[in-house]
């Protein structure tokens, strides 16, 4: 039976060091070939105690999607939320996310894989989880059409062109290593942001 209400500040860390653990294992392997005894190894907790914080392992797996998929987007947001102008916004969207998936690859592997969900109840919590990131990426777009920097754009879409174009060379860097960092936030931002610029 998983714990339910309030965690004590040691039981929020003990579920962290679960996620955490189980983050390394869902990204390294299948969901069906990951171990629960090797999260609960690696965590330092029982194999019993995951199932104190998770009803099983479908469930550890769509809460280490949330945590890792919440702290990518909290440190992006954090890093863009210090910039007023749409444009900088933007640059410092692209390099935030994409130092932040160089710097974190399983967290990458993790977030690519909720974009590629299996259970619906991913799909749901993905489209939740960016619901928050996108109402200031929404807000900053609008007012930079309304002031003339950007032209008129459907913003959803936009947003959304945002996410796959860093999601999928992300990918393409992890895999080949053909282009550096430092290029792909260049052309990113250099494509992106003419096409957004009036």
């Amino acid at each position: 039976m998983s714990l339910t209400g309030e965690l004590t500040p040691l039981q929020k860390k003990r579920r962290e060091r679960i996620l955490h653990a189980a983050a390394y294992q869902f990204a390294d392997v299948d969901f069906q070939q990951a171990d629960l005894s090797v999260i609960a190894r690696e965590a330092g907790v029982g194999k019993a105690t995951l199932y104190r914080y998770f009803k099983n392992k479908q469930d550890l797996y769509i809460r280490t999607i949330e945590y890792q998929l919440q702290k990518a987007l909290d440190y992006i947001q954090e890093q863009a939320a210090k910039e007023n102008d749409p444009v900088r916004y933007i640059e410092t969207i692209i390099d935030s996310a994409v130092n932040y998936f160089e710097n974190n690859p399983r967290t990458f592997r993790i977030v690519l894989l909720s974009n590629m969900a299996r259970f619906d109840e991913i799909v749901e919590l993905v489209a939740a989880t960016r619901k928050r990131y996108y109402e200031r990426m929404r807000h900053i777009f609008s007012r930079a059409v309304h002031d003339g920097v950007f032209r008129p754009i459907k913003t959803d879409i936009a947003m959304r062109i945002i996410d796959s174009a860093i999601l999928h060379l992300m990918y393409e860097y992890h895999k080949t290593n053909t282009f550096s960092p430092e290029e792909l936030k260049h052309e990113l931002k250099n494509t992106l942001l003419h096409g957004f610029r009036k």
